[in-house]
């Protein structure tokens, strides 16, 4: 376990994860009011709309604070209204749907240059264009996947809570059962992102074993940072933009969460799984730079002499055969 995680962390390095975590940020808090419009109307077919919006804001409230929470929520109770008019209406729709996938959009290419692997680009405008749409299915898919976690999540947790009111017993009890709830329903919705975002395929059990601890990772950071978030109160530094700033940090902690995991799932997966493979549409990349932790495995790597060498399509020195002259010198 100890060579996975150096093998993970050392990766995390070398890919710019908190580079990579920047950018994710950015169209996370760009798709943040879009995609809780989307996640709150599906939750809100099952448990209503008010009660989505209400457990929205209660889950948010554990990792943010409520000041943010509450920010937040009227975020996408604006954007969740109505505009006047069929064309503001329709440019508003396919604004969410445009917003909300792009996140996804940009992690399968973070997943894609953390897993070493790169899409091909099909031949021809009908295979470009069917691969895009293919891609806009699956990000969109995984809104509605979030959206249907958030069902799931409000029903377990008024099980246990009706459970918990009907037996008695210690709170402490249910709490922690909560939150092992909510560690299993994080660990299923990392490990469908994982298995079915990027452009690779590993095994399920290697998806798990990764999921789970990012997902146990993002639910203590998520903890803290919702404790110094409401005992320190550093969003009144910022005044009306605090909450903003506090949204944007957590994000940005999450997303490294994200990434960390991600190069955790590859490690697992190379040192006691079944590796990582791409998918017949897409191509290995090579790495230019070998680390001493992948001595005796299996792992394609280069050494940079090697690598500018295929780039200006001439072998290297020590495999090139000797120029006319050079036998003789």
């Amino acid at each position: 376990m100890w060579l996975v995680l150096r093998q993970a962390w050392w990766s995390f390095r070398v890919h710019e994860g908190s580079l990579l975590s920047g950018a994710v940020a950015f169209y996370a808090l760009l798709a943040l009011a879009p995609f809780g419009v989307i996640a709150v109307s599906v939750a809100g077919w099952v448990l209503g709309a008010e009660a989505a919006q209400g457990e929205l804001t209660s889950q948010l409230e554990v990792f943010i604070g409520g000041d943010t929470a509450r920010f937040l929520t009227k975020v996408v109770d604006r954007a969740s209204q109505r505009s006047s008019g069929a064309f503001a209406t329709t440019f508003s729709i396919l604004f969410l749907i445009f917003a909300s996938t792009r996140l996804f959009w940009m992690l399968r290419a973070a997943l894609n240059h953390v897993w070493g692997v790169r899409s091909k680009h099909p031949p021809g405008f009908r295979g470009v264009a069917w691969k895009v749409l293919q891609r806009r299915l699956i990000a969109f898919g995984m809104v509605g996947v979030l959206g249907a976690s958030l069902v799931a999540a409000a029903l377990v947790k008024a099980g246990i809570s009706a459970i918990g009111a009907y037996f008695g017993g210690v709170p402490f009890v249910w709490r922690v059962l909560d939150a092992f709830a909510s560690i299993g329903f994080l660990t299923l919705v990392v490990a469908l992102i994982y298995r079915w975002l990027p452009d690779a395929r590993i095994a399920w059990r290697d998806v798990f074993a990764g999921a789970f601890g990012t997902s146990v990772l993002a639910t203590f950071g998520s903890w803290l940072i919702g404790h110094y978030v409401a005992r320190v109160r550093p969003a009144s530094m910022y005044g009306a933009a605090g909450s903003l700033v506090v949204l944007l940090l957590w994000v940005y902690y999450t997303a490294q969460i994200f990434f960390f995991g991600a190069e955790l799932t590859a490690a697992w997966a190379l040192h006691n799984g079944d590796g990582i493979e791409p998918l017949p549409h897409a191509t290995r990349v090579v790495a230019s730079e070998q680390h001493p932790i992948f001595e005796g495995y299996d792992v394609p790597a280069i050494s940079p002499e090697e690598e500018n060498a295929r780039a200006s399509s001439v072998p290297p020195t020590s495999e090139r055969p000797p120029e006319p002259g050079e036998a003789d010198a």
